[in-house]
């Protein structure tokens, strides 16, 4: 199976799909070894410095493991992770954006846009329904 499926993004998503930053090739067109190489050299220590920016403490330890939880112990790194908070179909606003608002908005205004940036990928956006954004981590709730 492919990384990127394993990632939770498909690449018939991402007709728009530029070579990432610091990347010879598309995303999708990396072999399994090529995507870890990448995102091992670029990806994760990107990531690692926005998160230890926004929450030292809290993200001292950042690895693999922050993202890709178990499956970064199993190696099959797949994505979304279930560990990681679940986004509901409704309520967001009350559930998760007012309880945990400067992680949201930490999210959408750097998480989402690097990790697109990254990946060589659109951003998804409320017009824009195809591009990297929350549901290639978190675990969408249909409840």
């Amino acid at each position: 199976m492919s990384l990127l499926l394993l990632l939770g993004v498909a690449p018939a998503c991402h007709r728009d799909e530029v070579i990432p930053p610091q990347a010879s090739k598309r995303w999708s067109e990396m072999d399994r070894a090529e995507r870890s190489a990448h995102m091992s050299k670029v990806v994760e220590p990107t990531m690692r410095a926005a998160f230890q920016a926004h929450d030292p403490e809290r993200f001292a330890d950042f690895g693999c493991a922050t993202c890709h939880g178990e499956g970064a112990k199993d190696g099959t790194f797949a994505m979304p992770n279930p560990a990681l908070l679940h986004l509901p179909r409704w309520g967001f606003r009350r559930k998760v954006y007012v309880p945990h608002r400067e992680m949201v908005r930490f999210m959408w205004g750097t998480v989402q846009p690097k990790m697109a940036e990254q990946l060589g990928m659109q951003e998804w956006r409320w017009t824009r329904r195809d591009g990297f954004g929350c549901r290639a981590c978190h675990v969408h709730d249909d409840h």
